[in-house]
């Protein structure tokens, strides 16, 4: 599936990431016609245990991202706590709740899918045998900012 390391696993990453503060703007959307804008903040710093963030914007609240080694995989557990603070959603919500659901189990799955790829792209593999992942839904629609998300 992926790349090979020396002890045979299919990955091995070591990633030191200090960002505690810095904050990211995003755009979120799914196949209903709507778009998400919100912003994050690092609010713990990125450990081998684990990192915090807050979001604000059309999103509001915290995420916990915590990593457990479980033998010689990593669990990792995600809980995010936030509400919209889009009006349109606000509004809608009690009628449109299936939509808003099965667009965010949508939006979810072409993340998995893209994520899968990109570990499967990771150092040591041959990355032309390896698809790039699909681009951002309706992108054409949409202007995005040229400076809001920097690594």
């Amino acid at each position: 599936m992926g790349g090979t390391s020396k002890n045979g696993a299919d990955y091995e990453f070591l990633t030191v990431w200090r960002v505690a503060g810095r904050a990211f703007s995003l755009h979120s959307k799914g196949w209903l016609p709507y778009t998400l804008r919100w912003r994050f903040t690092v609010t713990e710093p990125i450990t081998e245990r684990g990192l915090a963030i807050s979001a604000s914007g059309d999103l509001s609240g915290t995420v916990r991202w915590t990593f457990e080694q479980d033998g010689p995989e990593t669990m990792v557990t995600y809980d995010w706590r936030v509400s919209t603070s889009k009006p349109l959603l606000r509004r809608l919500s009690w009628l449109l709740k299936p939509a808003f659901a099965a667009n965010h189990r949508w939006a979810m799955a072409r993340g998995q899918e893209g994520l899968a790829l990109e570990l499967r792209r990771r150092p040591g593999t041959d990355r032309a045998k390896v698809p790039r992942p699909a681009p951002p839904t309706f992108a054409s629609r949409y202007r995005w900012p040229r400076s809001t998300t920097h690594a």
